[in-house]
């Protein structure tokens, strides 16, 4: 055996010293020291482990903190980014608004129209109406025609130099001869009715009208209980669908339920209609 190889004499030094350790410990265990050679090397130990463990707690502690400041970081980018793509998003919003109602303006170039904004509401509650911001200042008068991109909204029935005050279909006062699409019946729309719906009323007995069928102004004057109603408003206009349909046995006519086309609490823009010039027929009353 060459015992002058480094390598192979440091092998023998490590065996040499774990028999010999090994043989200590069995010495003193059947001596019945090794308990108290044990506690000698314990409070060292103890101590060397207890300042490990600070260490460990004192990196965990830091990791800790820099986590948290990083989720901290990072949920102020997200809300920084939450905000920028909520306003990116109302700006879509509102280009798409604008858009439509351009295209709608193009799809009846006939009509002059006066874009408003609804800014309010009438003081008196039983009278369904809206304030817009448009007034005699900007053409806009009594009596003239207001739609939006989804239907008849009602009429102009007070207006100051830079507001008007709308009456709108849903009001008591309502009374528009109008026209179903499939079945091309002639009634006359009225307001008033429970949860904002209307009814079209004085419709034949014989109209086979269907739910869902879509009703328009007819552009046409009515009469009803004598009484000669002007055509107010243009033909055409979408007023709404119809939701129910009643007919009685003993009745003259049948009434027909509608659900208005336009949603009235959220009604932001309006369309005024300045160059529709109704015709009042009891100019030839007397004739």
């Amino acid at each position: 055996m060459n015992l002058d190889n480094p390598r192979r004499n440091s092998v023998w030094r490590i065996a040499v010293f774990l028999i010999t350790l090994v043989v200590l410990l069995f010495v003193l265990d059947r001596r019945g020291t090794f308990d108290n050679t044990a506690a000698y090397f314990e409070t060292p130990l103890a101590a060397i482990t207890e300042s490990f463990r600070g260490f460990t707690d004192e990196i965990r502690l830091q990791r800790y903190d820099d986590l948290y400041g990083t989720v901290v970081e990072l949920e102020a980018q997200v809300d920084a980014l939450e905000r920028e793509n909520e306003t990116l998003r109302e700006s879509e919003i509102e280009v798409l608004r604008l858009q439509a109602l351009l295209d709608y303006t193009q799809q009846t170039p006939s009509f002059e129209r006066v874009t408003a904004n609804v800014v309010g509401r009438g003081a008196d509650p039983t009278f369904k109406d809206i304030i817009i911001d448009r007034g005699a200042a900007d053409g806009v008068r009594v009596g003239m025609p207001v739609e939006s991109i989804r239907g008849m909204v009602g009429q102009v029935v007070r207006t100051t130099e830079d507001t008007a005050q709308v009456l709108l279909l849903t009001d008591t006062a309502t009374r528009i001869p109008s026209r179903l699409q499939q079945t091309r019946a002639i009634g006359m729309i009225n307001g008033g009715e429970p949860g904002g719906l209307l009814s079209l009323q004085e419709l034949s007995l014989e109209a086979q009208i269907t739910a869902n069928e879509l009703v328009f102004t007819s552009g046409l004057t009515g009469a009803s209980n004598a009484e000669l109603v002007t055509n107010r408003f243009p033909a055409d206009l979408v007023i709404g669908r119809v939701v129910e349909i009643r007919r009685g046995t003993a009745e003259l006519y049948q009434e027909a339920i509608i659900q208005p086309a336009v949603d009235f609490d959220a009604l932001e823009t309006v369309f005024v209609i300045t160059n529709f010039v109704p015709i009042d027929p009891t100019i030839f009353s007397d004739q």
